[in-house]
């Protein structure tokens, strides 16, 4: 069958409308070029989007250029962008460079009706679920590029890269090669240069092949998913953001280890690190830390802990010389007698004036601190009280004390010391506010 029949079929099994207004992201690549030829027949409203990150030198305005003859002589609308160098915020360009190419395609739709087309193929499917295969990333990794993404869709997925190259040299069509991509220096590159010509000697057909079997992944992903969702909604959150799991909930469950998994790769995390997570977990393993770029897991209490990683989780040191306010501590002198109650929200806390020397210092608290807490005789360690008490662990890291001539007056936010409690002759007090804390209600 013919190429155009074939993207014809292509359009009719998947429920496009084939006089539906399309935009074409074109680079000038033999696949984009091809796109453009083939939709061209439709006699569709066909406007052309061509992005210019200029990465390239003389290359990328020769791409240009090409784009804008095709489109002048064929009267199509052509859309330009121009990526300056100072535009570009991240090391990882071609992710940037998605997102700006996406944003712009979205922008130029302006919420109307239509079809943003671009020119991935079954050959590119293929090296992307070869890659995210040897990356490990799960099911989700398996599908390969979908069909159709909102108003995206891929028009070319049913045609290999041989294909659309002979569909190209006998419509005498013009385009840019892109040297790198010959260059087996990159991950991709070197699936396709060095991975899929093996392939190809056991099964020439094996695009073809692991498409039809991408369907049947994606259908299986879609069940795993709403497996995974019911695991994390059966987590218990943790005051902060974040939730715990138990040993027992993961013995109890079929899979655990890989609906953890799946899980949380969302929050950055390796599988490898779940797994050794699992592991120390059943072995009582308390204290081990595995980290991602934005979250922290943490092993303790026969529960794992996920919660979001402070950027500087650690209370700088502060001196407080005499009442006032400094940083986020409100310090007033009241009188005994005019205090009705000494029941106070968590973040606000008294103290006997005459047990007070000053500077006051606000630190971190470190391990092997100690107080002796409201309500008790002997001593007790910081990491002990916090744990009977049950501070989430999320919280812990952040919880400044406030000292006294290097005795800890108040684990701030939580329990004064016994030693500096208001007693019945007491007759100035200190009221110290944790402004941070406060709330407006």
């Amino acid at each position: 069958m013919p190429m155009y029949q074939r993207m014809l079929q292509f359009f009719k099994e998947n429920h496009w409308n084939p006089q539906q207004r399309l935009l074409v992201a074109v680079s000038g690549g033999i696949d984009s070029m091809v796109l453009l030829d083939l939709l061209g027949q439709l006699g569709a409203p066909l406007e052309v989007a061509h992005v210019n990150y200029g990465l390239r030198g003389e290359a990328s305005e020769a791409d240009e250029q090409l784009v804008r003859d095709y489109c002048a002589e064929k009267k199509l609308t052509l859309h330009l962008k121009k990526v300056q160098a100072a535009d570009w915020k991240s090391e990882s360009i071609q992710l940037e460079a998605r997102t700006i190419r996406y944003q712009w395609f979205s922008e130029l739709m302006g919420g109307k009706a239509g079809y943003i087309c671009t020119a991935h193929h079954a050959s590119d499917s293929l090296e992307t679920i070869l890659y995210n295969l040897s990356k490990g990333s799960g099911v989700r990794g398996l599908r390969g590029i979908p069909v159709e993404n909102g108003s995206i869709i891929r028009p070319l997925l049913f045609a290999t890269r041989e294909e659309i190259l002979a569909y190209a040299q006998e419509r005498k069509l013009v385009w840019r090669e892109d040297a790198s991509n010959q260059k087996a220096i990159y991950s991709r590159n070197k699936i396709r240069l060095q991975v899929v010509p093996v392939l190809k000697e056991i099964n020439p057909s094996v695009e073809q092949t692991v498409q039809a079997h991408s369907r049947f992944v994606r259908a299986a992903a879609h069940y795993w998913e709403q497996a995974v969702q019911a695991f994390v909604d059966q987590q218990v959150p943790v005051e902060g953001g974040g939730w715990k799991l138990s040993v027992q909930g993961i013995e109890q469950t079929p899979y655990a280890e890989e609906l953890l998994g799946e899980m949380l790769a969302a929050y950055g995390f390796v599988f490898e690190q779940v797994q050794a997570a699992v592991e120390a977990l059943k072995k009582g393993g308390t204290g081990k830390v595995f980290y991602s770029e934005s979250h922290t897991l943490l092993v303790e209490r026969e529960c794992l802990w996920l919660f979001l990683k402070e950027d500087n989780p650690a209370f700088e040191t502060l001196t407080i010389p005499a009442l006032g306010q400094w940083g986020d501590f409100e310090l007033k002198s009241v009188p005994a007698s005019s205090i009705v109650s000494l029941v106070s929200p968590p973040h606000v806390a008294y103290f006997d004036a005459q047990q007070v020397q000053w500077p006051l210092k606000v630190r971190a608290w470190q391990t092997g601190d100690w107080f002796i807490p409201l309500g008790m005789k002997g001593k007790k360690k910081l990491s002990d009280f916090m744990i009977d008490a049950k501070i989430p662990l999320n919280l812990k890291a952040s919880l400044p004390v406030l000292e006294s001539a290097g005795a800890i007056m108040w684990l701030v936010g939580q329990r004064i010391d016994e030693r500096f409690k208001v007693k019945p002759d007491s007759t100035e007090l200190i009221r110290i506010e944790w402004i941070k804390q406060r709330t407006d209600d």
